[in-house]
């Protein structure tokens, strides 16, 4: 009321709502990563199922070379490949955001003006098989001791891994509460179903 008086006009209402999803989101995303402790094992997560192959680097991959650095992406997306049979090609790969730039910035050698990560998408689209790399902050702590970061590639389709989230967000009907109004938001998730685990690798030790 007080900045209406003054000539402006906050939309509380609009801006918790906002806030509310906003953090019903980051909640159901962990769910979706790393299932639910208190769940007794029945809500699992995407980055930490038992039945996925995990695979190791071959050192922290701030002091690997250019060449090491792309035997690592070969190395992510070969163990889809073939523990699939080859029944999977086409397998995106999912980084922290410090292992992302470390491949994308670093170029293949004095002399180059191309990338790990350019280098690597090139030879996967001549292979008829193109790979999307990209970040996901929570990675930086999903390795098996949960203290540092795994990278993950995997088939993109629900076949292979989906996540349940039978309820994004909802708002309630307002109710009052002493002096002020108060909304009610939900969210529901079941974290992630990982049908096929033979189309998905982690791979820890990149730091």
């Amino acid at each position: 009321a007080l900045a209406a008086r003054r000539w402006f006009i906050l939309q509380l209402d609009q801006t918790y709502a906002k806030a509310a999803a906003t953090m019903i989101a980051r909640k159901i995303d962990n769910v979706v990563a790393f299932g639910d402790a208190d769940s007794n094992g029945t809500i699992l997560g995407f980055l930490n199922n038992g039945n996925v192959t995990v695979q190791s680097a071959a050192g922290a991959w701030s002091g690997l070379t250019a060449a090491q650095l792309l035997a690592e992406l070969f190395a992510l997306v070969n163990g889809v490949v073939v523990g699939s049979k080859e029944a999977i090609v086409h397998a995106p790969i999912l980084l922290p955001q410090v292992q992302l730039n470390l491949v994308s910035q670093t170029m293949m050698g004095v002399n180059s003006d191309r990338s790990v990560l350019s280098v690597f998408r090139e030879s996967q689209q001549q292979a008829g098989r193109p790979i999307e790399v990209a970040a996901w902050p929570l990675l930086e702590t999903a390795n098996a001791a949960r203290t540092g970061p795994r990278a993950v590639c995997y088939q993109r389709d629900v076949e292979v891994a989906g996540s349940i989230i039978p309820l994004p967000f909802e708002a309630q009907a307002p109710q009052q509460r002493d002096l002020e109004i108060v909304v009610p938001c939900e969210g529901r998730c079941g974290g992630t179903v990982v049908r096929r685990p033979m189309g998905m690798v982690y791979r820890d030790g990149l730091a």
